[in-house]
């Protein structure tokens, strides 16, 4: 699973507020959401994404993670569009 996979992972876990629920909207199992969000957790050198992701509205966590969090917002669907328009621009040159 590649970076952005993560983080796309993360973006639904915390706007769904579950990880069942995440993983249902993405057609995953539950295991690889929380697989996801703790790989993302190592290599970001980041702790408590996964209490971040369950409870996104909680003050008590965090500044990176927030601060993160909305960066992951905006960045992941401009980076999933960008994937998908590439991917269309090489289909149609086949």
């Amino acid at each position: 699973m590649d970076k952005l996979d993560m983080m796309r992972i993360f973006v639904r876990i915390a706007e769904e507020g579950s990880f069942t629920g995440a993983a249902a909207r993405l057609d995953i199992q539950t295991n690889n959401a929380s697989r996801a969000v703790s790989q993302l957790e190592s290599q970001l050198r980041l702790q408590r994404l996964t209490a971040y992701a369950v409870h996104a509205s909680r003050k008590f966590l965090d500044a990176r993670i927030k601060t993160f969090m909305d960066s992951l917002r905006e960045a992941v669907p401009k980076a999933l569009a960008a994937d998908a328009q590439a991917l269309s621009r090489a289909a149609k040159q086949s």
